[in-house]
């Protein structure tokens, strides 16, 4: 492997995707190489011994349940065997089979921006690449940001009647 060569120095045309979703696929360095799911490297073991972690924990499902819940119209469902919450029928956000990932709607553009700006905690497979979806890290997510998220999700599905009942809320 070349020094300074771009992460995991792989030829990307014969690798498969990076499955975590911040691939070599778009030959941008990985922000967290020693957790990526390609990595080579073994990981490291961070001591906690003499810490205190000052930074507030991260976010969970039930707290996107009970942030979701909060907006009209939303009601708890499954989506593909996973607990999901959906308006009027339509998915909103669904938990992933690992237990920490969230698929959130949006659109291409925001996801774009998102996993610019936060590329821990947000990122994509190459499942969703055509689609409007981007997928959160829940433990890295504060649940003032996940707010804001959902509600921006929740407004691209509500009806005017939905949308109209939030206004009155606020």
């Amino acid at each position: 492997m070349r020094d300074g060569a771009l992460w995991g120095a792989m030829d990307v045309a014969t690798t498969a995707p990076c499955t975590c979703g911040l691939a070599a696929i778009e030959q941008v360095r990985h922000p967290d190489p020693d957790r990526c799911c390609m990595s080579t490297r073994p990981a490291k073991k961070k001591s906690t011994r003499g810490k205190t972690s000052k930074r507030s924990k991260g976010s969970t499902y039930e707290t996107v349940v009970q942030l979701g819940l909060a907006l009209p119209g939303v009601v708890e469902s499954t989506s593909y065997g996973t607990p999901a919450l959906k308006v009027q029928g339509t998915l909103l956000v669904r938990l992933r089979e690992d237990g920490e990932t969230l698929v959130l709607r949006t659109t291409f553009l925001e996801r774009d921006l998102l996993m610019q700006s936060e590329p821990t905690i947000y990122f994509y497979t190459e499942h969703y690449r055509n689609y409007p979806w981007v997928l959160v890290r829940l433990p890295h997510i504060q649940p003032t940001d996940l707010r804001d998220r959902l509600e921006e999700a929740w407004r691209r599905v509500a009806s005017r009647r939905l949308l109209a009942q939030l206004e009155r809320a606020e």
